[in-house]
């Protein structure tokens, strides 16, 4: 739940210093036009940054390939953690 509240705080302080650049930099006629496109723009850029980081990622062995684990190891933890 903490990550939840975390990403959207982060997301939506971002949002702000986005849209403050954005206005305080264009015009009101050229934010109309076309200065709301930018923040998809710089989304998709973010994006294919994000996709080119993941791709330099190793992969973990997926949990029901793990020795000694279940097939899910949300019940496992909630069981046996002391």
């Amino acid at each position: 739940m903490r990550l939840a509240q975390g990403v959207s705080v982060g997301g939506e302080l971002t949002g702000t210093v986005v849209g403050t650049l954005i206005t305080s930099v264009l015009d009101a006629e050229q934010v109309a036009e076309w200065g709301g496109r930018l923040p998809f723009l710089a989304g998709v850029v973010i994006a294919i940054f994000g996709l080119i980081m993941r791709r330099g990622l190793e992969h973990e062995t997926p949990p029901e390939k793990a020795e000694g684990r279940g097939a899910i190891p949300l019940p496992d933890v909630w069981l046996h953690h002391k």
